[in-house]
């Protein structure tokens, strides 16, 4: 059964990845220099980005797969 989220998400199109803004960090509370937290935005607008933990005690790092290969960026 599909969620409110997954209406919100699923089907839409990754508009933009790029580092939070100094905008964005300071609505968190979060002070980061240097390693930069990646954003992706979607075409509807929603904004999504990892945190450190669920508390949401700044930002983490984002990984992936693809082709059967590991990675990740940003981060601390």
């Amino acid at each position: 059964m599909a969620t409110d989220m997954d209406r919100v998400i699923v089907g839409q199109k990754v508009k933009s990845l790029r580092p939070m803004n100094q905008q964005e960090l300071e609505a968190e509370g979060w002070t980061e220099r240097g390693v930069p937290i990646f954003v992706i935005e979607l075409e509807n607008g929603l904004k999504f980005y990892p945190s450190r933990d669920t508390e949401g005690n700044g930002g983490g790092a984002l990984f992936g797969m693809f082709e059967g290969k590991a990675f990740g960026f940003g981060g601390q």
